[in-house]
């Protein structure tokens, strides 16, 4: 099996008690089956302890308590692991292990990467400044899923999702033409994978590796639409963003101190953005051979980059700030299902949410 992880992978490592929050407070954390068992055969007063804190949600699935401020109950007054402390890391359950690594497995193929919803990999991905790219390796381990890679659709979108990282970080365009040439090929792939038609598949990532192709696509982009479209577009992310649910008050606070100024105020570098694309590119575009759907995952990225940007433009400049934005937005609405599930079904739905309207509003700004 061959593994494949972003250059930055190996780079983290967890703050602990210096991080300036903590992905033990808000979240359910669901107990993987093999530390189910380890925990109810756990011996004394330890044991004890941690069965009397595990709870089965309405799936059926053990999980730890939460306090009512939402910590977990082995989250100590340090914001440190009791049960990582007196039993050690082997303790731990297979998601407070893993976190921040997120990946995917496609049979001979496991890909890994980092959740930006952790601070500390927010700053690494965001202060970045060479383009992103990957290492990988072998390891003597058979897949214990369907092999993918024997499937020329799958090669097909992976040497797509290459020229999405391609465009994605091609800095001769700036990042809203970037985006808008995302949409036009998602656009173009979904009408292929609606069909299964693989050769449409093939000519998409032919024509998109293209530069003079994709300096053409550019060139048709209506440079002079109305300018108001930006402001359409943003109200509705601020009035679709009222009807999701959240964990902090303090991301629900930075939105709407964002809402209601009405000064521009920190800077980013167009770099950030670019690896925030990259990093969504790498956790979602393979994702259209389990559901079928790319299109709204190239809605979404650009959906991302303008509200981060937004987000960014009407706050006080802070480094700090700045990584809160992009982390928050991760952990409020990324790691939550119903509200990844309400946003596909909005860039579906909504007709205003099509290629040429999300374009015009990308290369007007």
């Amino acid at each position: 099996m061959k593994v494949r992880v972003p250059d930055y992978y190996n780079k983290f490592k967890c703050l602990g008690d210096k991080c300036p929050d903590t992905c033990c407070v808000g979240w359910v954390i669901e107990i993987d089956d093999d530390a189910y068992k380890r925990f109810l055969s756990l011996e004394g007063k330890t044991g004890e302890e941690i069965r009397n804190n595990i709870v089965i949600n309405d799936e059926g699935k053990p999980c730890f308590k939460l306090n009512e401020n939402g910590r977990c109950a082995f989250l100590n007054e340090k914001n440190l692991c009791r049960m990582y402390i007196d039993l050690g890391e082997e303790a731990q359950c297979a998601l407070c292990a893993n976190y921040p690594r997120i990946g995917d497995e496609f049979g001979s193929l496991r890909e890994m990467g980092l959740s930006i919803s952790c601070p500390e990999v927010a700053r690494l991905i965001l202060n970045h400044k060479e383009a992103v790219s990957y290492e990988e390796w072998d390891i003597d381990e058979k897949p214990d899923t369907t092999d993918y890679c024997e499937d020329t659709m799958f090669q097909t979108v992976l040497s797509l999702r290459e020229v999405a990282v391609f465009i994605a970080q091609n800095r001769k365009y700036s990042i809203h033409e970037r985006l808008g040439l995302l949409i036009v090929l998602g656009s173009r792939m979904q009408m292929a994978v609606d069909e299964n038609d693989c050769e449409g598949l093939e000519e998409t990532a032919y024509d998109f590796s293209d530069e003079k192709y994709l300096e053409k696509v550019i060139a048709s982009f209506n440079k002079a639409a109305d300018k108001t479209y930006k402001e359409q577009f943003i109200n509705m992310i601020y009035t679709f963003l009222e009807r999701l649910d959240y964990i902090s008050p303090k991301w629900v606070n930075l939105v709407n101190e964002a809402r209601q100024a009405d000064t521009k105020g920190a800077f980013c570098e167009e770099y950030r953005y670019e690896n925030f694309l990259v990093y969504l590119i790498l956790r979602y575009f393979m994702k259209v051979i389990f559901d079928g759907e790319i299109y709204s995952k190239c809605a979404f990225m650009a959906f991302s980059v303008l509200l981060t940007e937004e987000l960014v433009s009407k706050q006080k400049a802070s480094e700090d700030r700045i990584i809160d934005i992009f982390y928050l937005f991760s952990k409020e609405i990324e790691h939550c299902e119903e509200n990844m599930a309400m946003l596909n079904d909005w860039f579906w739905e909504e007709p205003w949410n099509n290629p040429k309207n999300i374009i015009d509003v990308l290369t007007t700004i």
